[in-house]
C-alpha cells in the first residue's frame, strides 16, 4: 500500500485533532503488511501514538504484518507440515511403558524446537514460559489462536476437516510470535527501536 507524502500530511493532521481516528488508520495501515506497518509509524510518531499498543491490539494488523513471516514455510516439504507430521507421530505412535505417547499440545511444545525456523530457536520451557505468563500484552490475541487450535484439533478427530490443521497451527505461531515481540520490548525498553526494525531483526530480515 502507497501513499503519498501529501496524503499522508493530510492523514497526519486529521490524527492530531482526532487521536482516536488516528489510531484506527495507523491499525488500517498495518493490515496492509509490513509496507504499511513502516508507513504507520511515521504517522504514529507525527500523532505521538505508541504504535506497539496499537499494534498489539489488532488482530488484522498483526496477522497481516507477522503472518508472510509464517507462510513462507508452507508446502509440502515445509517446515509447517513437516511439524505436522512430527506431532501426529509423537502424539499417536511411539508410546512405550515408560515413555508413553503424549497429547496433541505437549506433541507440540515438545517437537517446535525441532524446527528453529518457526521457534525462532525457543527451547519448549522458553516457550512454555512465555505463553504462562498471564497478564502480558498480547495475550488476548494469543489465547484466541490457542482456542482455534483446540477447535481445529477437535474437530479433525471427531472428522470435521473444515478448519485445516495447517491454518490454524500458522495462526498459533503468529499469536505465538506478538508474544515474543512484546517480551522483546519489555527487557528492551526506551531501547527498543522502530517496530519494523525489531521484526525484521527477530525474523533475519524481510518475509520473502
Amino acid at each position: 500500500m502507497k501513499i503519498t507524502k501529501k496524503q499522508l500530511r493530510q492523514i497526519i493532521a486529521e490524527a492530531i485533532d482526532e487521536p482516536r481516528t488516528a489510531e484506527q488508520k495507523i491499525a488500517g495501515l498495518m493490515a496492509s503488511g509490513i509496507e504499511g506497518l513502516i508507513q504507520a509509524q511515521e504517522l504514529a510518531f507525527a500523532a505521538d501514538l505508541d504504535i506497539f499498543n496499537i499494534f498489539a491490539s489488532s488482530h488484522s494488523a498483526v496477522d497481516a504484518v507477522l503472518g508472510p513471516f509464517v507462510a513462507r514455510h508452507r508446502g509440502d516439504d515445509g517446515d509447517i507440515q513437516n511439524l505436522i507430521y512430527a506431532i501426529a507421530d509423537n502424539s499417536m505412535y511411539g508410546g512405550s511403558k515408560d515413555e508413553p505417547c503424549m497429547s496433541f499440545f505437549p506433541a507440540l511444545l515438545d517437537q517446535l524446537p525441532n524446527y528453529p525456523s518457526l521457534s525462532l530457536g525457543m527451547s519448549s520451557g522458553e516457550i512454555v514460559a512465555l505463553i504462562s505468563n498471564e497478564g502480558m500484552q498480547g495475550e488476548e490475541i494469543y489465547q484466541t489462536a490457542e482456542g482455534g487450535l483446540g477447535m481445529s484439533y477437535s474437530s479433525a478427530l471427531a472428522g470435521d476437516h473444515s478448519g485445516g490443521m495447517g491454518y490454524v497451527l500458522e495462526e498459533w505461531l503468529i499469536g505465538l510470535y506478538l508474544l515474543k515481540l512484546v517480551q522483546i520490548k519489555n527487557m528492551k525498553g526506551s531501547d527498543f527501536g522502530d517496530l519494523s526494525d525489531e521484526i525484521e531483526n527477530l525474523f533475519g530480515g524481510n518475509p520473502t
